[in-house]
């Protein structure tokens, strides 16, 4: 039932213009189709490759996002009602930390204090620590501007390998199963940092914050020539992208301390160093 829901999402973007993977139906109109009891859905063919940086295709993609979201502004009510439901079932950043305080970093810190040899990991953690403390301060100083944002429909996970492109321009936006409600504006920063520090994980830009502020203030203005945006959310995109890497940065920390869980932990090194990559693209 779900795949089906979602599905159906994907064919109504398609037919908005959305470059999406388009969903071919059935001669009876279906988006799947039941053969021998088991269940197929196809999909249109889009040829290209991953995002890889270059500023013609980074405007590209600020164009395709703000395309997104104005066609998800004419999604019904009751989809995203039913989205924002589903979207909260799943074991994912975002719902397991909900909520996030000093002392949720403080316990960490706590944890590590308490074992009788450190590896580097470990170390690192508590060299960022005093970080994530001082931008938790920062946030809660911002939060009724920022729950007096509107919300609506987001993609949530904006990364390089979540966009086809070819011939410099994005042919298709992929993995919407992880869409959510919240401000839009997390969305833009969350592809600004993503996509942006990709100029420098492939060393194609020095990382230096006249590169940096530059590359964001690029994106945002390419994507406000297709959708534009408010003064507020313009001034609040760092504190939004700083408040979505916490939760995951929390999210991994939990899981390797309290839960036995090192799914994350060959990225922890990735995650610790979020905020501080993210301070270069904002001042």
């Amino acid at each position: 039932e779900q795949i089906v829901f979602y599905l159906k999402l994907l064919y109504y973007l398609a037919q908005e213009g959305l470059p999406v993977g388009g969903v071919l139906k059935t001669l009876d109109d279906q988006v799947m189709a039941t053969v021998d009891g088991k269940n197929y859905a196809l999909f249109d063919f889009i040829e290209g490759d991953y995002f890889f940086p270059n500023q013609e295709l980074f405007c590209s993609a600020a164009r395709a996002i703000a395309q997104m979201h104005k066609v998800f502004l004419g999604v019904d009510k009751s989809v995203v009602e039913k989205i924002s439901v589903l979207s909260q079932q799943g074991y994912i950043y975002y719902n397991k930390v909900k909520t996030y305080s000093a002392e949720d970093f403080e316990s960490i810190k706590q944890i590590i204090n308490n074992k009788n040899e450190q590896s580097e990991s470990d170390k690192y953690v508590m060299r960022q620590v005093p970080l994530f403390l001082e931008t938790i301060k920062i946030i809660e100083k911002e939060k009724d501007r920022i729950d007096s944002l509107s919300i609506g429909l987001i993609h949530s996970d904006l990364h390089p390998h979540n966009l086809l492109v070819k011939d410099n321009k994005v042919c298709a936006i992929l993995d919407f199963d992880g869409m959510r409600v919240s401000q839009r504006a997390r969305d833009v920063a969350f592809a600004i940092y993503r996509l942006g520090r990709q100029f420098f994980v492939q060393n194609i830009l020095p990382i230096e914050k006249l590169n940096t502020e530059k590359l964001a203030n690029s994106f945002v203005k390419e994507y406000e020539n297709v959708n534009p945006l408010s003064s507020e959310e313009k001034l609040l995109m760092p504190i939004l992208i700083k408040d979505e890497f916490l939760k995951k940065i929390l999210f991994v920390l939990n899981g390797i301390y309290k839960e036995n869980n090192h799914t994350w932990s060959r990225d922890l090194h990735k995650f610790l160093a979020s905020i501080e990559e993210i301070n270069y693209f904002w001042s």
